[in-house]
């Protein structure tokens, strides 16, 4: 008992220490466990590839722990000519102010919302959804994007402190079948 009692200070900072280190990987550990993970897919499926129609899929999967709270999900189809285009970038722009420059598409579309009536995505649950495209003219490609926001899961722990939310964004880009054969 002595020996505890002389030892005190020093068993106190030691514990104080240990605390210290290991509350925020604890702390980093727990978020993580409930923070919201989201895996989109776009997958297309040509319907008649002499017109160039295709269905175009898009998935978003929960891959969390967690409920995802639905806020948005928006998809951006842009058309491009392939034979004026050397490049694009993987960005595929969701306001007509963040087009990057050289990199306009033929025509500006605004995006679209899909899945309007989600309102929650429970883990492991898979939403669908799948629409008609067409790329008119074989000198054209389609640049896809889906965004999709959620809102964040301790919204009302930082209310006033965040104006936080989820996003999660992937792209594609579709040719039609005989474009890509020269």
């Amino acid at each position: 008992m002595q020996w505890l009692a002389e030892n005190a200070a020093h068993i106190t900072a030691i514990v104080s220490a240990l605390a210290a280190v290991l509350a925020p990987l604890v702390a980093v550990f727990i978020f993580q466990q409930f923070s919201p993970v989201a895996q989109i897919r776009i997958i297309p499926r040509w319907i008649d590839q002499s017109y160039g129609k295709f269905a175009l899929r898009i998935e978003i999967e929960n891959k969390s722990k967690v409920r995802i709270r639905h806020k948005v999900a928006l998809l951006q189809v842009l058309r491009y000519s392939l034979s004026e285009r050397k490049r694009l970038s993987e960005w595929v722009p969701f306001a007509k102010g963040r087009v990057i420059e050289g990199e306009e598409p033929i025509e500006w579309k605004e995006p679209e919302q899909i899945f309007r009536s989600t309102v929650h995505i429970y883990p492991g649950e898979v939403i669908a959804t799948e629409r008609l495209e067409q790329i008119e003219e074989p000198d054209q490609f389609l640049h896809i994007g889906v965004q999709y926001k959620s809102h964040f899961v301790f919204r009302w722990l930082f209310t006033s402190v965040l104006a936080w939310e989820e996003c999660w964004t992937t792209t594609a880009i579709i040719c039609r079948p005989e474009a890509t054969r020269a």
